[in-house]
């Protein structure tokens, strides 16, 4: 058998849980400075939420005595349920945000607007009694397009998208499960506003902390993410430092395995790279390098990988993929990258490159994949701007045997 509790405790606890998670956000916001908007936004919404507790707070025969008048009711009953809507609507722009890394634009605050107007227009012209309930369909429909957002972008943020989804689905579930009661339960006075205390410990106080908590998750799995990806980027060219480059070898490799696929790898060398440096200034040879990186990047595969393996050389990685068809890739770059200048006043920049191949199962180190690399690029400097490609199967064969 249930039994109720006055619902002036979970209102004022959830205004205290979300005022506590406003300041745990506002603390966390500078190390996580260029998720700033989403933050900001997240924070608006828990605003939003403890405005409506508030509001809820404050109507006759909550904490107020039944013959005090703070709000009009018909304003309550209005503003009370537009502000839930805003709210569910602020959090699903503010994942989106968080989850695609991207930030704020006008149109990221449409659905919010469009959606909390909808219900104000609609709820106005009903009794004020009647306000309440068509605020479910428009709450579960921001929660249904936030679960569809944050599962499309779980990716990179699994434990914390994870929280938000068991999260929103824990409010549809209890939802259901109060408008079935509701429409199943005996006629109670108008005065008898208690909640099962279970139901409403969950949605005022369990599901609003779980959601919190997992937006601050995700906000430091970004965090994670981004320190990882820059202690393995060139800070210059946007290439895979050395460190980022053997990392995302290793892990290529065995599924290249997998597949008995060809891995081809291509050493490239930009020509007279010192005489720039010399004559036009170490900017300019930054210039170069810059170029030469964006040029590759543009031009190859989302499986490709290309690394800056020091100076002036670059290093390529390309795994399911022969050793015609690299050198034919290799050399598409070549041209693209010596059809125009830098800017002008530029030399046109050309490069050299040393293409080598072999199939994933007998490689086991890419030490003799580079070594090929190195010295087909090294023919290939004789003559420069031109790519020299070369199997190492026969070799790595060979140097199995005689082991």
């Amino acid at each position: 058998m249930l039994t109720f509790i006055d619902p002036a405790g979970l209102l004022f606890a959830g205004a205290l849980v979300g005022v506590v998670m406003v300041g745990a956000l506002i603390v966390v916001r500078p190390v996580a400075a260029d998720a700033g908007s989403a933050v900001n936004i997240w924070i608006a919404a828990q605003l939003a939420g403890i405005a409506a507790d508030i509001i809820a707070l404050l109507q006759p025969g909550i904490i107020l005595p039944e013959s005090w008048s703070s709000i009009p009711e018909n304003v309550a009953t209005l503003l009370f349920p537009s502000l839930i809507v805003a709210a569910a609507s602020l959090q699903a722009t503010s994942l989106r945000m968080l989850l695609s890394e991207r930030g704020a634009g006008p149109s990221d605050f449409l659905p919010t607007v469009v959606l909390t107007s909808a219900y104000a227009l609609i709820a106005q012209g009903l009794p004020s009694a009647d306000r309440q309930p068509i605020m479910l369909p428009f709450t579960l429909g921001c929660l249904i397009w936030t679960s569809t957002i944050v599962w499309r972008l779980r990716q990179r943020h699994r434990r914390g998208a994870g929280l938000i989804v068991v999260a929103m689905f824990l409010v549809m579930v209890l939802a259901a499960i109060d408008a079935v009661l509701t429409m199943n339960a005996p006629a109670l006075p108008a005065s008898d506003t208690r909640l099962p205390p279970a139901f409403g410990l969950i949605v005022n106080l369990t599901v609003p902390l779980a959601m919190s908590l997992g937006f601050i998750v995700t906000l430091f799995e970004r965090l994670h993410h981004k320190v990882v990806q820059m202690s393995n980027t060139d800070l210059l060219t946007g290439a895979l430092n050395r460190r980022g480059f053997m990392r995302e070898f290793d892990a290529a490799l065995p599924r290249a395995q997998q597949r008995s696929a060809a891995v081809s790898l291509a050493l490239i060398d930009i020509d007279r790279f010192k005489s720039i440096n010399d004559s036009l200034g170490h900017s300019a040879g930054d210039d170069v390098l810059v170029f030469v990186s964006q040029k590759i990047l543009a031009g190859i595969r989302a499986d490709d990988r290309l690394g800056r393996w020091g100076g002036e050389e670059f290093v390529l990685l390309m795994p399911d993929t022969s050793l015609q068809q690299a050198a034919r890739v290799v050399d598409r770059l070549r041209e693209q990258i010596s059809a125009a200048p830098v800017r002008d006043g530029f030399p046109i920049v050309t490069f050299s490159a040393g293409v080598a191949a072999v199939p994933a199962a007998v490689l086991h180190l890419i030490d003799p994949l580079v070594a090929e690399a190195d010295a087909l690029l090294y023919q290939a400097k004789v003559t420069r701007n031109c790519v020299v490609m070369s199997a190492i199967e026969g070799k790595l064969a060979r140097t199995d045997a005689s082991a």
